[in-house]
């Protein structure tokens, strides 16, 4: 509960906070982003933080993966559907 009241107070001293300095920043559309480590570890593996995908990056792909024809995606891009 401490740590939720810490984020609403003040966001940047969840940063300060001595156990949550191992964070790193992350490519995003509007440039780099700082983001905390998860807070588990799985021995010898790394775990991958990659680039915050920009909105509507994957949704051609995702509803691809739904089993939605490409034509109707098509189709609802030219309609601003998504």
């Amino acid at each position: 509960m401490r740590l939720l009241i810490v984020w609403l107070i003040n966001a940047a001293a969840l940063f300060a906070l001595p156990y949550l300095m191992s964070s790193i920043k992350v490519d995003s559309p509007a440039g780099p982003v700082r983001m905390l480590k998860p807070p588990f570890n799985f021995e010898g593996m790394e775990i991958p933080m990659g680039p915050i995908p920009s909105l509507g990056e994957h949704t051609d792909a995702i509803l691809g993966e739904l089993g939605i024809a490409s034509e109707t995606i098509a189709d609802w891009r030219a309609r601003s559907i998504v």
